[in-house]
């Protein structure tokens, strides 16, 4: 573990769902840590609390110029489930945060650690990588953070200090709101009521909030500069992605349809199913449908009849019993 002994660290937003996570991980490290919110917490234990509106150029001019950190880890930004994303707050936090961090470096600052976002990413791309990932930011939220990644990065180039940014994946954990994921299935399986999977086969890449305030601790302090993804390093989905053919779960991402749903290959060369969706619209795409199809043809059952009964068209037929070359007498 890198010590920070000679360091004093400023975290923002440090009553947030992660910023609370990194305090006491820069504590093991030896920084002398301050945190900024704006009403005055009951924090961790070693940390010094700090009120401070950080809308307010005057307020965060003087908060630093009182510290003096030598090095900034800021979180503050919007984060309210189901408003964030388009929130109009987005372009007043990125404002403020680029204000942050120029009251940070006229009070003689030197490293910047800002957490960015994967949807900051072009998720058409299939995987996230810093190096090869194009970013095309999708909504507000991730436009305004990817805009304050470009305007730092530069200014460090131009200025001198020492910049990253921590590219938070999906995360879960304690004193999370009960409106995403993870609570939200605890909370519907203790009251014994369904929960509703608005995407039950989307890969995601989950990490306990606990290792992801320590990966932020890490990477403030050592010397790596630029975009570093924050994640386990491995997609998840809510429930297991098969080949509805031959039920092999050796499947990759394989693009989109045209309509946004989630293409999977299979990677099982003895199935001669190698494309498919997770889940279809058109019940007439099934495998299961197109078995019962031939089935019926086969103890001769006419196409109409046979249409009629699975509640697919007579085209959705004709083109099962094309594909398997098998003809109805009727």
């Amino acid at each position: 573990m890198t010590t920070i002994t000679t360091t004093r660290v400023l975290v923002t937003g440090a009553s947030g769902f992660i910023g609370r996570w990194s305090l006491e991980p820069l504590l093991a490290r030896g920084a002398e840590v301050h945190a900024v919110q704006r009403h005055a917490p009951p924090t961790t234990a070693g940390v010094v609390a700090h009120a401070a509106d950080l809308h307010d150029r005057e307020a965060v001019g003087s908060l630093m110029r009182r510290i003096k950190p030598t090095h900034l880890l800021h979180f503050a930004w919007i984060a309210t489930p189901g408003v964030y994303l388009t929130s109009l707050d987005n372009p007043l936090w990125l404002r403020s945060s680029l204000q942050v961090v120029d009251a940070f470096l006229a009070s003689g600052g030197s490293r910047v650690v800002v957490a960015g976002t994967v949807a900051e990413y072009d998720w058409s791309a299939g995987v996230c990588s810093e190096r090869t990932t194009p970013c095309r930011p999708a909504t507000l939220y991730a436009a305004c953070k990817h805009a304050q990644y470009e305007v730092i990065e530069r200014w460090s180039a131009q200025v001198g200090f020492s910049f990253a940014e921590g590219r938070l994946f999906w995360t879960y954990g304690p004193e999370e709101s009960p409106e995403r994921l993870v609570p939200g299935m605890i909370h519907a399986g203790l009251s014994r009521r369904p929960f509703q999977l608005r995407y039950p086969a989307q890969v995601r890449d989950y990490l306990h909030v606990a290792d992801v305030g320590a990966a932020f601790s890490a990477l403030l302090t050592s010397d790596v500069q630029g975009a570093v993804n924050i994640g386990a390093g491995e997609g998840v989905a809510v429930i297991a992605v098969q080949c509805p053919e031959c039920g092999s779960t050796e499947v990759v991402r394989y693009g989109r349809q045209a309509n946004g749903e989630q293409r999977y290959r299979g990677n099982n060369v003895d199935c001669e199913r190698r494309i498919f969706l997770a889940r279809y619209h058109n019940t007439g795409r099934l495998p299961e449908v197109n078995r019962q199809i031939v089935d019926m043809a086969l103890n001769g059952s006419g196409i109409r009849d046979t249409a009629r009964v699975l509640g697919v068209s007579p085209m959705t037929v004709m083109s099962a019993l094309k594909k398997k070359r098998v003809c109805s007498t009727r």
